[in-house]
């Protein structure tokens, strides 16, 4: 089983044989898979005591995939431009159960490159 797993809508860059606004179903194992809490709050510490709020937070992945043949390379970039408009889409990390997410906006999306073969990294927020 793959580390991430998206199924999304395809609306841009599409992978040879797809087509406009079809579901398709993109799977990947990873490199790096960092959790992150983005939280909103305050905090006031004294030196006897501490009192503080916690008005939300967020649940960030900071990923990177693993390096990717062409085809395989081809499949991530459709699922990333399809999406980086704030599109939903549902994701699987590690296997676990489908949850709502959203890629969060990268104005330069880059492939790092080794020899023939390509690694993207970007953000999601799931819900």
């Amino acid at each position: 089983m793959a580390d991430f797993s998206v199924t999304y809508t395809a609306k841009r860059e599409l992978a040879s044989g797809h087509v406009f606004n079809s579901t398709q179903t993109f799977s990947i194992d990873l490199k790096i898979l960092d959790k992150v809490f983005e939280i909103k709050g305050s905090q006031i510490l004294t030196p006897s005591n501490a009192s503080g709020t916690l008005d939300s937070y967020t649940t960030t992945y900071d990923v990177e995939t693993k390096m990717m043949d062409d085809t395989t390379t081809e499949l991530c970039v459709e699922f990333l431009m399809s999406c980086m408009a704030s599109e939903m889409f549902t994701v699987s990390l590690q296997g676990a159960a489908s949850r709502n997410a959203q890629l969060i906006l990268q104005r330069r999306l880059k492939a790092n490159k080794a020899g023939v073969k390509y690694r993207y990294r970007f953000k999601i927020r799931v819900y």
